[in-house]
């Protein structure tokens, strides 16, 4: 297995001449290496991105949106903590918190209808013009509610 200290350096190479950003893509293969022996002894998560962030580095992810991924600028702490609560990192860099972020991204960015059917259940048909919504607006939408062209909308 490749030492932290060398990945660590291979991908500051790469990344440094194109604006000093590391892209922390995969960090599942990140996080491998911290669990083991090897990078135990290398340093800690907050070690190495405190020493990335020294050096002049920033963080950019591929946050998971409705139409696929987009990326966000996060903080030195939000990669630190990216590794074990990534679902709180993509909920930030949406602007939302974690359970908001959840349902935004099941609805597909789309505000649900607050009417319920003849039979009793709560109707599943977005709002007029409730669709495809960014998360502040996703937000400011779902707080405020309303109904779908069936039930008035």
């Amino acid at each position: 297995m490749q030492s932290l200290k060398t990945w660590i350096h291979a991908t500051v190479s790469v990344c440094l001449p194109a604006g000093h950003v590391i892209h922390l893509m995969d960090t599942r293969r990140l996080s491998r290496l911290w669990e083991s022996e090897e990078g135990k002894d290398e340093m800690s998560a907050t070690g190495v991105v405190q020493k990335l962030e020294q050096a002049g580095c920033s963080f950019v992810i591929s946050v998971p949106w409705i139409y696929g991924t987009k990326t966000s600028a996060i903080t030195a702490e939000q990669a630190a903590r990216l590794l074990h609560d990534r679902e709180s990192v993509y909920a930030e860099a949406a602007g939302l918190s974690v359970s908001e972020y959840m349902e935004w991204m099941e609805l597909g960015g789309a505000v649900l209808c607050r009417e319920t059917t003849k039979a009793g259940r709560p109707c599943r048909n977005p709002i007029n013009g409730g669709t495809g919504l960014e998360p502040s607006t996703w937000k400011t939408m779902n707080d405020t509610g309303g109904y779908c062209a069936v039930h008035g909308g």
